[in-house]
């Protein structure tokens, strides 16, 4: 059964409802209303929208009309159906009326809207979420953080291929429109400063150098002729290091200084002299003087039993006095010799000393000279 529509007056007027005025002895008047095949539509909005016309719409079969959908905030329109079936999308339909149409539905789909968020990748770091693309609710905020490899930190955020200046590890963005984002990481520098000192330079020379964090720089000590380095001073305090060269690991800022001392001579060849005086077998005290023989300086003089000392490589002249004549003796050292001289005085008389709690000790005395040493020295070799 074909459905047929009004579709307008005789004068085009396509109201349903026309008014004519008629007065007493006017001549009749004919109306007429023309019609045409057409179909119902039953249009409507699913939730979270709207769309004009709506309701059950009266269409001219052969004819086009456009149905618009508006979506709530936070929505879009997802799809057009009919009687279920995808028929189109966007916010406007335009639909061409067919008599199988008759008596169908039209509905407005909505879904929550949705902005699509690339996350792009960077050099020495990492994203989370990672580089890739992420449809997002139409309206929230998305974080993106970025982790710089160690050495590194976030320089800067690039939004829609466009500076922003945030140095933070996190970005929010606002989802509002599809966007781009890319974290932008750049080398960690510390300042090395080389400071200068006296007697030497440094390889770099003295000056502040920004050198890259995590990273070794070696710096060399270049001491003048004569002296070499006795330390490095590593941000004021002393290392102890001597080594010419100096590691400095960049994990902060740091000033390195080299110090350098002057190189003592070297020593002169030495040897000793062991000087002995004995009476009896006993160690006497007598006074005793070491001269060099080539220049008569005086090398050493005091009074002793025994004595040990290193003089340089030489001949030396080594005396004892006592109350007797003189005794010396010349020494020649050399490199690393031992020079053993002994004085041996022989006694001419006996002479007992009674020491009651250790007996009597007999001595043989030449003078009262050599009675010079401790009893208890005596005492200890009975």
């Amino acid at each position: 059964m074909t459905r047929y529509l009004f579709q307008n007056w005789q004068d085009g007027d396509t109201n349903l409802e026309k008014t004519i005025s008629l007065a007493a002895g006017d001549p009749a008047q004919t109306l007429t209303l023309y019609y045409a095949p057409g179909i119902l539509l039953n249009v409507s909005p699913g939730p979270n929208g709207s769309v004009t016309p709506s309701g059950q719409v009266a269409l001219v079969n052969g004819t086009a009309y456009d149905f618009n959908a508006t979506a709530d905030p936070g929505y879009e329109v997802d799809r057009w159906e009919l009687d279920g079936v995808k028929v189109g999308t966007g916010n406007t339909y335009t639909l061409t009326a067919a008599a199988s149409m008759d008596g169908q539905s039209l509905v407005a789909v909505f879904a929550a809207a949705t902005h699509t968020l690339t996350v792009q990748a960077a050099s020495n770091g990492t994203t989370s979420p990672p580089p890739g693309t992420y449809p997002e609710p139409a309206g929230s905020t998305q974080n993106v953080t970025a982790t710089p490899d160690p050495g590194f930190f976030v320089q800067n955020w690039i939004v829609d291929g466009s500076s922003t200046g945030i140095t933070t590890p996190t970005i929010p963005v606002t989802m509002d429109a599809d966007h781009t984002v890319q974290p932008v990481f750049a080398q960690i520098t510390y300042t090395l400063t080389v400071v200068p000192t006296a007697n030497g330079t440094s390889n770099p020379p003295p000056g502040t150098y920004p050198e890259n964090a995590s990273s070794t720089v070696n710096v060399q000590a270049v001491p003048n002729t004569g002296y070499r380095v006795g330390d490095w001073l590593l941000d004021g305090a002393s290392t102890g290091i001597t080594t010419l060269g100096y590691p400095v690991t960049m994990d902060k800022n740091h000033t390195l200084q080299p110090v350098f001392q002057a190189i003592p001579p070297p020593p002169p060849d030495q040897g000793t002299i062991s000087v002995h005086a004995v009476l009896s077998k006993l160690e006497i005290i007598v006074s005793v003087t070491i001269t060099d023989k080539a220049t008569g300086a005086l090398v050493w003089s005091g009074n002793t039993p025994a004595l040990d000392i290193a003089v340089n490589v030489g001949v030396y002249t080594v005396q004892a006095t006592s109350d007797t004549t003189p005794k010396s003796q010349d020494v020649t050292v050399t490199k690393e010799s031992t020079n053993v001289v002994t004085f041996d005085y022989t006694p001419t008389a006996p002479l007992v000393i009674d020491v009651p709690t250790i007996g009597g000790i007999v001595l043989a005395l030449t003078d009262a000279g050599l009675v010079a040493y401790s009893l208890a020295h005596a005492a200890g070799l009975i």
